[in-house]
């Protein structure tokens, strides 16, 4: 890719930043006036009313995507990314279901299985070579190859949707996770993921903005399924693409292949942690509560700002980390960190004349 191309790319990416700025408004207004509102309670952090179908705006994000794919030479990665696209909408309107009708657990869960086979089934799997050793018949491979997608697809995109609790966290996190996979990729020389990944962190940057603490919009249980599947299927694309020419098995070929998963190690750990804890407390996996990290952190005392700079900090290091083990090459670090660096300033900045707007 040239410069002329890396321009259009950055005029693109400004261009989605702002139209997810400018859409938020009448969605907002949209969800106050049909009830889809999100109320506080003892568990919730927002003190005010806030409307829950914010996601919304994020899914405007597949349009420009799937125009670029469209309009591409085909081939495997754009068949690919247009899967990617279309299963994410699709998981995007199980997460507004549930903003709207409340859906049980149990139903969510199969729903979102079933979006995760349709996917798999389609294509967006991790190479069968994975699974193949001394130890494992052949028969058993496809089997084990849709066990462990679909667990993937599911879990990751419920570890980022349990991430959705404080103002700005799921958002933030998801534009650190989209920071790294756009670098990643177009380094790598994977153009259709990285366009992906940079047009998904246009318009979780430009909601973020509008959902940084105080937010005057949430994404609900549509835009954090969206962002979640989203970001692991890329992650699972990006696994796929890269060309293994030894499937001997050691720690440091296991780091490189599965790193861009491992970037999920946090939310992942933290869920799974919640979920022991509800057990072995005598309720319910899915009864919501104050035991996620974030909540902990609020509850020892940590103010709300340093709460969320803390998490950023850790989630951050952890995708610099996996970056090493991908890739280990400086320029990639130095780059993922002025981009990011840059973004979170410009958050900051905008965060800062919402503030001095209100007051006056």
């Amino acid at each position: 890719m040239g410069i002329g191309a890396y321009s259009l790319l950055f005029i693109s990416f400004l261009g989605i930043v702002l139209f997810t700025l400018l859409i938020i408004g009448p969605i907002d207004k949209f969800g106050n006036k049909f009830g889809l509102i999100d109320y506080p309670n003892s568990r919730k952090q927002h003190f005010k009313p806030r409307s829950r179908i914010g996601g919304m705006a994020l899914v405007f994000a597949l349009f420009p995507i799937t125009l670029v794919i469209l309009l591409s030479k085909s081939s495997s990665a754009n068949e690919l990314m247009l899967l990617i696209a279309w299963s994410s909408f699709l998981i995007y309107l199980v997460g507004l279901s549930e903003d709207i009708f409340k859906l049980s657990p149990i139903l969510r869960l199969m729903m979102q299985t079933s979006v995760a086979i349709y996917a798999w089934s389609n294509g967006l799997r991790l190479p069968n070579e994975v699974f193949v050793n001394n130890l494992i018949s052949p028969e058993f491979v496809s089997f084990l190859n849709l066990l462990v997608t679909c667990t993937l697809l599911v879990a990751i995109t419920n570890a980022i949707n349990w991430l959705d609790g404080l103002d700005g966290l799921a958002s933030g996190i998801s534009c650190i996770f989209f920071v790294h996979m756009s670098i990643v990729c177009f380094f790598s020389g994977f153009y259709a993921l990285g366009i992906s990944s940079l047009f998904l962190l246009a318009t979780s940057f430009g909601f973020l903005l509008k959902n940084s603490y105080p937010s005057i919009i949430l994404m609900g249980d549509g835009g954090s399924y969206f962002l979640g599947y989203s970001l692991v299927a890329i992650s699972i694309a990006l696994i796929k693409f890269t060309q293994i020419y030894d499937y001997s098995f050691s720690v440091e070929k296991f780091l490189h292949y599965f790193s861009p998963i491992l970037i999920f190690l946090l939310p992942s750990l933290d869920m799974f942690l919640v979920i022991i804890s509800r057990i072995f407390g005598g309720n319910s996996p899915f009864l919501p509560d104050r035991r996620h990290f974030h909540y902990r952190l609020l509850d020892s005392g940590l103010s709300y700002e340093n709460t969320i700079n803390l998490i950023y900090s850790l989630y951050f290091l952890s995708v610099i980390i996996c970056g090493l083990f991908y890739d280990f090459r400086l320029s990639l670090i130095i780059t993922n960190i002025i981009v990011s660096g840059s973004l979170f300033f410009m958050v900051r900045i905008f965060n800062s004349k919402e503030e001095f707007s209100r007051l006056k």
